[in-house]
Protein backbone atom coordinates (compact mmCIF):
# COMPACT_ATOMS: atom_id res chain seq x y z
CA UNK A 1 0.00 0.00 0.00
CA UNK A 2 0.86 4.09 -0.78
CA UNK A 3 3.17 5.56 1.79
CA UNK A 4 2.87 9.08 2.75
CA UNK A 5 5.35 10.93 3.37
CA UNK A 6 7.56 14.14 3.16
CA UNK A 7 10.88 16.30 1.66
CA UNK A 8 11.86 19.01 3.44
CA UNK A 9 14.19 21.31 2.13
CA UNK A 10 17.60 20.08 0.91
CA UNK A 11 16.48 16.78 2.25
CA UNK A 12 16.17 13.31 0.98
CA UNK A 13 14.64 10.10 1.70
CA UNK A 14 16.14 6.82 1.77
CA UNK A 15 14.10 3.35 1.41
CA UNK A 16 15.04 0.03 1.21
CA UNK A 17 13.28 -1.88 -1.51
CA UNK A 18 13.67 -5.70 0.07
CA UNK A 19 12.51 -8.25 -2.75
CA UNK A 20 13.62 -10.25 -5.84
CA UNK A 21 12.47 -9.05 -9.26
CA UNK A 22 11.62 -6.46 -11.79
CA UNK A 23 9.76 -3.87 -8.88
CA UNK A 24 8.43 -0.54 -10.08
CA UNK A 25 8.21 2.06 -7.33
CA UNK A 26 6.32 5.54 -8.05
CA UNK A 27 5.88 8.54 -5.70
CA UNK A 28 2.87 10.99 -6.61
CA UNK A 29 3.02 14.58 -5.61
CA UNK A 30 1.57 18.04 -6.99
CA UNK A 31 4.48 19.43 -8.68
CA UNK A 32 3.10 23.06 -8.69
CA UNK A 33 4.35 22.47 -5.10
CA UNK A 34 7.86 21.19 -5.07
CA UNK A 35 9.71 19.20 -7.55
CA UNK A 36 10.49 15.84 -6.76
CA UNK A 37 12.72 13.86 -8.25
CA UNK A 38 13.79 9.51 -7.56
CA UNK A 39 16.46 7.72 -8.46
CA UNK A 40 16.99 3.45 -7.97
CA UNK A 41 20.79 2.90 -6.17
CA UNK A 42 22.12 -0.27 -6.52
CA UNK A 43 24.15 -1.70 -3.08
CA UNK A 44 27.50 -0.79 -4.44
CA UNK A 45 25.66 2.90 -4.67
CA UNK A 46 25.32 2.22 -8.68
CA UNK A 47 22.59 4.30 -10.12
CA UNK A 48 20.35 1.66 -11.60
CA UNK A 49 17.38 4.09 -12.73
CA UNK A 50 15.72 7.61 -12.62
CA UNK A 51 13.02 9.72 -12.95
CA UNK A 52 13.60 13.24 -13.13
CA UNK A 53 10.18 14.69 -15.04
CA UNK A 54 8.22 17.64 -14.57
CA UNK A 55 5.17 15.51 -14.36
CA UNK A 56 3.21 14.89 -10.81
CA UNK A 57 4.40 11.28 -10.30
CA UNK A 58 8.21 9.51 -11.17
CA UNK A 59 8.45 6.14 -11.55
CA UNK A 60 11.68 3.59 -11.72
CA UNK A 61 11.84 -0.03 -12.01
CA UNK A 62 14.40 -2.16 -10.97
CA UNK A 63 15.54 -5.54 -10.28
CA UNK A 64 15.46 -5.57 -6.07
CA UNK A 65 16.76 -5.78 -3.75
CA UNK A 66 17.95 -2.29 -4.12
CA UNK A 67 17.05 1.33 -2.03
CA UNK A 68 14.99 3.99 -3.36
CA UNK A 69 16.59 7.74 -2.81
CA UNK A 70 13.85 10.43 -3.18
CA UNK A 71 14.88 13.98 -3.30
CA UNK A 72 13.29 17.23 -4.06
CA UNK A 73 15.11 19.12 -7.39
CA UNK A 74 17.73 22.40 -6.44
CA UNK A 75 16.37 21.87 -2.31
CA UNK A 76 12.61 21.81 -2.96
CA UNK A 77 10.53 20.75 -0.79
CA UNK A 78 6.90 18.46 -1.03
CA UNK A 79 5.17 16.07 0.28
CA UNK A 80 4.25 12.78 -1.56
CA UNK A 81 2.98 9.31 -1.51
CA UNK A 82 5.27 5.97 -2.57
CA UNK A 83 4.24 2.98 -3.77
CA UNK A 84 6.41 -0.52 -4.74
CA UNK A 85 5.12 -2.81 -6.71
Amino acid sequence: SARNAEICAGDEDWYLIDATGAITVRIDFDHANGDLDMEAVGYGGERLASSASVQNEETVTATGPFFVRAFGYSGAANTYTILAQ
